[in-house]
């Protein structure tokens, strides 16, 4: 009987340690699993979070180079306001044709290339370019072809920032101080004509004094 008995408590407490390593086999591997999908859910939220992040610097980037752009066309506008031919004349001209303004002292030109401006350890690139503008029979402009109008010009500024994103701001710039003199007398000795050697002594004809 004392046998049997140490025999059955042998046989329980073999099974008993059988089933200890079963609980411990199965609690190492849900260990495993609970690791595993943690690491997952680590991995997910820190993409999630560099998505983000990535995200609201670019906005703030984008909220930065938009008035970089409105201040570069600000600056085209007053050249062109003090000097039409500074803007007209450039060449050449198209979206692939970058210039600048520079500035000096209180003065303002326009010079090709493009400038870098630094904020907050983001580099812009900030350039404009300059397109001929044709108008239709009635006036109004139009994407291509049409009459040239000498008075008008499209200016673009483009600023180019982080993983190459940019944004494009453009305004249609436009003569309006011309300079206008109208003449009735050609032929009186303190006309225009006599002052500044025209000629206009043979009908039909004008010619300039050498």
């Amino acid at each position: 009987m004392k046998i049997e008995t140490k025999s059955s408590f042998f046989v329980d407490s073999h099974k008993f340690v059988v089933s200890n390593r079963k609980l411990a086999g199965q609690s190492l591997f849900e260990i495993l699993i609970a690791i595993s999908i943690g690491a997952l859910i680590v991995g997910v939220s820190v993409i999630t979070i560099s998505v983000t992040l990535k995200s609201d610097t670019k906005n703030t980037s984008a909220s930065f180079a938009v008035p970089l752009a409105r201040d570069l066309l600000e600056k085209v506008r007053s050249v062109s306001g003090g000097q039409w031919s500074d803007l007209y004349g450039l060449s050449p001209k198209g979206s692939a044709a970058q210039y600048k303004v520079v500035e000096s002292g209180e003065n303002l030109s326009i010079q090709s290339g493009a400038e870098i401006i630094m904020d907050n350890n983001i580099n812009y690139t900030r350039s404009f370019s300059v397109e001929n503008v044709g108008r239709d029979a009635n006036g109004s402009v139009v994407a291509s072809g049409g009459t040239e109008d000498p008075s008008t010009q499209k200016v673009t500024a483009t600023v180019v920032y982080s993983d190459n994103a940019q944004i494009k701001v453009y305004e249609y710039f436009t003569r309006h101080k011309n300079d206008v003199s109208r003449f009735t007398d050609w032929s009186s000795s303190t006309s225009y004509s006599a002052l500044n050697g025209i000629d206009v002594n043979t009908v039909g004809e004008i010619k300039l004094f050498q």
